[in-house]
């Protein structure tokens, strides 16, 4: 059977697990717009997060320097893992897709404008692909039972803990070093989001 399975017994399981009738246009979208940036002319140059250009005006890299990358390696290693997330988490629910990327794209700008980032450009979607990730294992855990709902719980804390300290990432081949905070403020969003979402859930089943 395609699609989520849904549990007659639990209302908020029916609520959040309906596969959404449009598809996942804006999975395949998201994904269509990194690879183009790929082939523009110095997209990394004119996109990424740069504070300086930001301060001066530019403030679209806020939003672009999310979508552009380092390397091909940075770009293929994030797609390769944001694709079959992003379009499992958009089938649970397209609005909860959307606002985990929101707030991890909000929150992580945030940060690097604030006087706690001393960084000075950054590139790369993998910031917003942890907190994807993060609410996506959620979920996963609250419909599968046992060791096996746990595996992508186990899986992402354990790349997390691995990264923390090192400057290099585990896989991706780039000149540019690994931010671990945009890794911590992307689960830290989706955690947010997540809390936030069960509770406007649970709020509205209670209503009915």
């Amino acid at each position: 059977m395609k699609g989520m399975i849904i549990q007659k017994s639990s209302p908020l399981t029916m609520t959040i697990s309906r596969p959404q009738a449009g598809g996942v246009w804006l999975s395949g979208l998201i994904g269509a717009l990194v690879l183009l940036l790929e082939w523009l002319p110095n997209s990394l140059e004119n996109l990424c997060f740069d504070y300086e250009a930001i301060l001066a005006g530019e403030y679209w890299r806020l939003l672009t320097g999310h979508f552009v990358h380092s390397s091909f390696s940075h770009l293929f290693w994030d797609l390769l893992i944001f694709m079959p997330v992003s379009v499992f988490l958009e089938r649970v629910s397209r609005p909860l897709f959307v606002v985990t990327l929101l707030a991890s794209m909000t929150l992580i700008s945030l940060f690097l404008l604030s006087s706690y980032s001393q960084l000075a450009a950054y590139s790369g979607l993998s910031g917003v692909l942890y907190a994807v990730m993060l609410v996506a294992a959620l979920y996963w855990r609250t419909k599968e039972a046992g060791l096996w709902g746990w595996v992508p719980l186990i899986l992402l804390s354990g790349k997390t803990l691995l990264e923390l300290g090192q400057h290099d990432p585990l896989i991706v081949s780039t000149e540019w070093a690994l931010y671990s905070p945009a890794h911590l403020l992307g689960g830290l969003s989706g955690m947010a989001v997540w809390v936030c979402w069960k509770w406007v859930q649970g709020t509205r089943n209670k209503a009915l």
